[in-house]
């Protein structure tokens, strides 16, 4: 498992809900933004934003340090 957050599975995970950065931002009480940036490698989310993350995408928090074999 890799010990950084990876920007690509949540988009992965996002992806095959599927469900818009909007509508999960509204979801889970987050600005659409915050989540562009989580995506983007810009911010990182943290642990209050990656468990609600988790939660409204049906994953565990740990999918987020899958290694995908991309860079951060």
């Amino acid at each position: 498992m890799a010990s950084h957050f990876n920007r690509h599975a949540l988009r992965a995970a996002r992806d095959a809900k599927p469900i818009s950065r909007a509508k999960l931002g509204a979801k889970i009480g987050y600005d659409p933004q915050s989540l562009y940036g989580y995506e983007r490698g810009l911010a990182t989310p943290s642990v209050k934003a990656l468990c609600a993350l988790a939660d409204a995408l049906d994953v565990a928090p740990g999918e987020f340090f899958a290694d995908d074999g991309n860079d951060r």
